[in-house]
Formats: structure tokens, sequence, C-alpha cells
């Protein structure tokens, strides 16, 4: 089912799929390297479409393969996940993890989130247009406080 592969600059052996009907669409591969050592440290294949899941899992399993009290952990925009990183911290684990872009704003012209900056003196955002946006109410969803501008 696989073959050696060789690139121009170097070698590398990477087991491939003879055909594209040998790939399962489900495979998600999840792995955690260790960045000092540049090691996978642990690794895990499952049939989640998402990584939101994995991140406090794959965490505390390489803090126990790594014999680690404390272990920080670097993720991409993909393991972001509220639930996931309190069930870090209550692990003893730092997990850094990017906000997801979720505003569809800059694809349709607009300005995104980053755009804007707080100005705390005024309690305001400034456009990067000039206009300010003033605060409007206050809500709770989800148990969180959201202050609407």
């Amino acid at each position: 089912m696989g073959r050696f592969v060789e690139g121009e600059d170097r070698s590398q052996s990477t087991l491939l799929p003879e055909r594209l009907d040998d790939y399962v669409i489900e495979d998600n591969p999840v792995r955690v390297v260790d960045a000092q050592h540049h090691l996978i440290v642990d690794h895990q294949v499952t049939n989640v479409g998402h990584d939101r899941s994995q991140l406090a899992q794959m965490a505390q399993r390489a803090r126990t393969e790594m014999q680690a009290e404390h272990l920080e952990v670097v993720a991409d925009r993909g393991y972001f996940s509220g639930e996931e990183i309190v069930a870090c911290e209550a692990a003893g684990i730092t997990a850094y993890v990017p906000r997801p872009q979720t505003s569809n704003n800059q694809a349709q012209g607009l300005f995104g989130k980053r755009d804007f900056v707080y100005v705390p003196a005024t309690d305001t955002y400034r456009c990067p247009a000039g206009q300010s946006l003033i605060w409007r109410y206050t809500t709770v969803a989800h148990g969180q406080t959201l202050h609407c501008y």
C-alpha cells in the first residue's frame, strides 16, 4: 500500500497511498511535538473531522510521556475551544491557542475585528475609517458577558 518517495534535494521515507481510494476521509492524525528537540512525543488518529476536542487529551498524554510536572502547549487556531483550554488549566497545562477568525467581513471588503482599536478613556473602538463605535449594551450568552458596540 505504501511506497518510498525521494525529493530532489533530500530523501524522505513517507508512506503514501497508491490510489486516492486508499485514503479514509474520516482519518484525522493528531501529533504532539517537543519544540526543544523537534521530536514527536505522541500521536493519535481519530475519526473526528476537527481538532477542537483534542487539545486537553493530547496535552495530558504528552505531559505523561515527557514526565513533566508543568507543560506549556502551543496549538493552531483549529484547536481553539474554551472547554479544552479550561481543561488544560485544570490539569496544570498552559495552553496558547489563537482564537479562530470567524468573521467573513474582510472577504466582503469590510473591516475585520483586528482593524478596530479599543480606546479605554472613552470606552469606544476606533474604526480604521476614523469613526468611533460606542458601547450599546451588555448581555450574557453561554455564561460569558458580552459588551456590544
